[in-house]
């Protein structure tokens, strides 16, 4: 229930963001919350793409034979979800701050070419 009340959140946001212009940011509290915002959605969506390829590669692996049977035997006991929310969570942080970073600096660099033409 949680997560479908934060995806119509973060579904709600886009939506209003999309309508504005950026005449409407003309201060610097208000460019700020549209960034903070901007980062919410990103970020909300490389999470859900981080744990879709997180689950890809898994069973990749256990479609090409590499995973050891013995050492993941109460594996098949459980959901994946379950099994692997742990992993799922340090995969997505890695990979959300990373992408985010990545991000950033391409923001940074069109900003700059845009400053000079």
């Amino acid at each position: 229930m949680q997560m479908f009340l934060y995806q119509g959140t973060i579904l709600f946001e886009q939506q209003k963001m999309n309508n504005y212009d950026d005449e409407h940011f003309q201060t610097d509290v208000q460019i700020s919350c549209k960034l903070w915002i901007n980062l919410e959605i990103q970020a909300f969506y490389l999470y859900i793409a981080s744990a879709s390829i997180f689950l890809f590669y898994i069973q990749i692996r256990g479609i090409m034979g590499r995973s050891d049977r013995m050492a993941n035997s109460s594996r098949y006991k459980q959901d994946a979800l379950q099994y692997y929310d742990l992993d799922i969570d340090w995969f997505a942080f890695i990979f959300v701050m990373l992408q985010l970073h990545i991000n950033g600096i391409m923001l940074y660099i069109f900003q700059v070419k845009k400053k000079e033409e």
